[in-house]
């Protein structure tokens, strides 16, 4: 976990934690050869693309984000992989793939963290030396961060921590190493020159790329394949549509096209229809984490606000002025019988102030000393 607080793409008053990233590097020269970035713990996905963007070289376009600036030269299909014992190092996907392309998994033994004192050692001065110099940064620890406030002071975003990373990386290859007393670009070069040679390229980097992908299980219906928010269609895919779930294969940082498996091949399927515009899958995962989706009916343009205030007020008054007009009708109503009874000579009942009513004065002539009179509810 990185040592800095990050702000939210679509509203930077708000923080969203501390990124993760994951590093493979070569251990004779120090050389990083891939890493992944995300804003969620360590998995698979994060597994797969390093060792995947380690393997293969980078201006392929293979496994690869925000690069375009930076010098990348470095790549090689390891021979043996030292790690811990994370539940997604031990994945049987992962294993699978390492062991079809004759990668020797090593796991560190319990308890001995000393083992992986190179990658460590790596973060560390990563930290120390970068990322604790940026806004936000929490240091390693709250003595070392003592009154500074992270969260009031962090300027970043996601994407542009990848950005500043990718950078960074390429800074550090051109930096003199503690250890080797030169820089890790140097490292490297004056190894393959002293040989004579370069890295091993893979025979066939497409079905590597492939087989180091995020894999899913998603069944084929008539309006095509839905995956991470996208919906994906192509003819190849006909023939597996509505018998069940098939194997998905997809890019973290191109969400443009899926691979699905048909048979023992698997076909290339673009994207149709999407329910939001990232083409990076970090991103959307970001962006459906953090930036929860308005229901319905939500109002969120200040002009259309401002309207519903305005229409709020129109029918307000209206009922006011319908009100006011009701009572004016019902007292032109009531002159206007009582006009009528004065005319025709009638009791004017509608104005209990000039009724001579004999039932009131039969009341005011009852003696209240006497008995009541009880009657026979027979009768």
């Amino acid at each position: 976990m990185v040592d800095l607080l990050l702000r939210a793409e679509h509203d930077r008053n708000i923080i969203v934690g501390r990124p993760w990233v994951t590093l493979i590097i070569d251990i004779y020269s120090r050389v990083i050869l891939g890493y992944y970035i995300s804003m969620f713990p360590p998995s698979l996905i994060s597994v797969q693309q390093s060792l995947g963007m380690a393997a293969l070289p980078k201006k392929m376009g293979y496994f690869v984000s925000d690069l375009d600036y930076v010098e990348y030269p470095y790549y090689g299909l390891p021979q043996i992989v030292l790690m811990d014992n994370a539940k997604e190092f031990r994945s049987l996907t992962l294993r699978a793939a390492m062991s079809k392309y004759n990668v020797k998994p090593e796991y560190r033994k319990p308890y001995k963290k000393h083992m992986g004192g190179h990658i460590e050692r790596l973060i560390g001065t990563f930290m120390t030396t970068a990322v604790h110099f940026l806004p936000g940064t929490t240091y390693s620890n709250p003595q070392q961060r003592g009154d500074y406030n992270s969260e009031k002071l962090s300027s970043l975003t996601f994407s542009e921590f990848v950005t500043w990373f990718a950078g960074q990386v390429m800074i550090y290859h051109g930096t003199v190493h503690s250890a080797l007393k030169k820089s890790p670009k140097d490292a490297w070069n004056e190894y393959f020159i002293s040989k004579g040679t370069t890295p091993q390229l893979i025979t066939n980097p497409k079905q590597f790329f492939i087989d180091f992908m995020p894999e899913l299980q998603r069944p084929v219906h008539n309006s095509g394949i839905h995956v991470n928010g996208n919906r994906y269609h192509s003819q190849g895919i006909n023939q597996v549509q509505g018998r069940g779930k098939i194997t998905i294969k997809f890019d973290p940082y191109n969400l443009e096209q899926i691979w699905a498996k048909v048979g023992d091949n698997y076909v290339q399927v673009p994207k149709i229809t999407g329910e939001h515009d990232f083409i990076n899958y970090e991103s959307y995962r970001c962006n459906r984490k953090f930036n929860k989706s308005a229901p319905p009916g939500t109002i969120t343009d200040p002009d259309a606000l401002r309207q519903v205030l305005k229409n709020n007020d129109l029918v307000k008054n209206s009922r006011k002025r319908t009100r006011a007009a009701s009572v004016m009708n019902n007292a032109d109503e009531a002159r206007r019988q009582h006009n009528r009874a004065i005319k025709s000579g009638l009791p004017k009942s509608h104005f209990p102030d000039s009724i001579e009513n004999p039932q009131a004065t039969a009341h005011r002539n009852v003696n209240f000393s006497l008995p009541p009179t009880l009657y026979d509810l027979t009768d």
